[in-house]
């Protein structure tokens, strides 16, 4: 079988490429590629533009609408956040 990834041959049954791809990969290609890209989609939580998240800044709680995303950073329409200090506000 060919590696979905790599595209380098491999023995056994392989491993599911998602969230990389749609196909199947090699050992080496899960390790270094699949795992930390599974990891990464479960530690951070599902935010898109347009959502309005809530955060806090010492005692001051502020609101803002998300206007731009990529990787752990969200910029909004006041403030540049990243996933680590937010949570999802009610609209």
């Amino acid at each position: 079988m060919k590696c979905s990834i790599c595209k380098k041959d491999y023995d056994g049954w392989g491993n599911n490429a998602e969230p990389v791809n749609s196909g199947r990969c090699c050992d080496g290609c899960n390790w270094t590629q699949v795992i930390p890209a599974r990891l990464m989609n479960f530690a951070k939580p599902k935010v898109k533009v347009g959502d309005r998240i809530e955060f806090q800044i010492g005692e001051e709680i502020y609101t803002d609408r998300i206007t731009y995303v990529m990787g752990h950073i969200i910029e909004g329409e006041k403030f540049c956040l990243t996933y680590t200090n937010f949570k999802i506000a009610n609209s």
